[in-house]
């Protein structure tokens, strides 16, 4: 017995379209049909479009700062810091593999076919996977930062790493309770670690951003041009700690409240970009800091691991205050030079020969 398949599309409100999948045989008899409802695209493969297009934007400028690292600071940074590059930028171009192959699966391979639209795709838990280790490894970088400032205050330190460890945890252990799935209805069985991840993420950005900011407007020194510098670093912390905030908490926010879209994905999906940005904007940044200084000696503002080579560093042998910290001395010349020496620590700066230690 022959049959043919013919769908009929027939002209019904734009919002809600409906696709009738008709079969009739070649004996009589009534056709059947049976009616495919389509649910409005906009708030799911448009939000998904989005979230893809803004991601591949921010993914070719963290090309563009990748590439500018590797031109100014290869050979100069420690390889560790080199690496670190390297890996996150690795990470962030599967990521945006992922997202891509997402929509591509989606809107094309699956083109016509409304059943996939319940359809958990793999390569979006491998984006989430992605993000976490993107996201650990910029925020350990930054409480490195916040131990070097602090003096190796452990106890600041350990109070930051428990919600970045735990971010990163439970991130690990979405992803491990996820994997099996196989529709985006099972996601609801683990919206509690998927609220978690976005709520540490966000409290974890915060209070990094805050640990910078206070201990760089505390290694002010008082003078006006090298306090300019302070505050121009302290106002880059806030803006780049910022961007994954609110991306960490609209995302919480449009999962909470539009579970059964993928409006969410919008903004998970660029918040490893913001995390790559975030630290390929903090080490490029030392150049643009000098040069808006006009040529302020050879003050590199950004960290590098301790006891790193650089190309901008003048040493000198080490004192009773030194410790495996490198130095910087950046001396400005005027016709009666001062020397003052102080115990160093990073971004202080003071008087007219400045000490500082990335």
């Amino acid at each position: 017995m022959k049959s043919n398949l013919c769908i009929a599309v027939p002209r019904l409100n734009p919002a809600l379209l409906k696709v009738r999948v008709c079969s009739a045989s070649n004996m009589s008899g009534p056709e059947t049909c049976a009616p495919i409802v389509i649910p409005p695209l906009h708030n799911t493969m448009g939000a998904l479009f989005v979230g893809v297009a803004i991601a591949g934007a921010l993914w070719g400028i963290t090309t563009m700062q990748t590439y500018t690292y590797f031109m100014r600071y290869y050979g100069i940074d420690r390889p560790v810091i080199n690496i670190m590059v390297g890996t996150v930028y690795a990470l962030d171009t599967v990521h945006q593999f992922m997202i891509s192959h997402l929509l591509y699966t989606y809107l094309v391979t699956n083109w016509g076919n409304p059943v996939i639209l319940g359809t958990l795709v793999w390569s979006i838990l491998i984006m989430v996977l992605m993000t976490g280790f993107i996201a650990v490894i910029v925020q350990l970088f930054l409480v490195y930062r916040v131990w070097i400032l602090s003096h190796r205050n452990y106890y600041v330190v350990g109070v930051i790493l428990l919600p970045v460890c735990g971010v990163f945890g439970t991130t690990m252990a979405y992803f491990a309770r996820a994997w099996p799935f196989t529709t985006f209805a099972q996601l609801a069985l683990v919206g509690g670690l998927s609220r978690a991840v976005n709520v540490l993420g966000a409290v974890s950005d915060v209070i990094i951003t805050a640990a910078l900011s206070y201990y760089l407007w505390k290694s002010k020194s008082g003078i006006k041009r090298t306090d300019a510098i302070m505050n121009r670093l302290i106002l880059f912390c806030v803006r780049t700690g910022l961007l994954t905030t609110a991306c960490a908490i609209l995302s919480l926010i449009t999962i909470s409240v539009f579970p059964t879209t993928f409006i969410y994905i919008t903004f998970y999906a660029t918040l490893a970009r913001f995390y790559s940005f975030s630290l390929l904007a903090t080490l490029n940044a030392r150049a643009e800091l000098v040069r808006s200084q006009g040529g302020f000696g050879s003050f590199a503002t950004s960290l590098t691991l301790e006891g790193g080579s650089s190309s901008y560093s003048s040493r000198r042998p080490p004192t009773e205050h030194s410790s495996s910290v490198r130095h910087i001395t950046i001396k400005q010349e005027t016709e009666t030079t001062h020397e003052f020496e102080m115990k160093s620590h990073p971004y202080q700066v003071g008087g007219g020969n400045k000490s500082v230690a990335v």
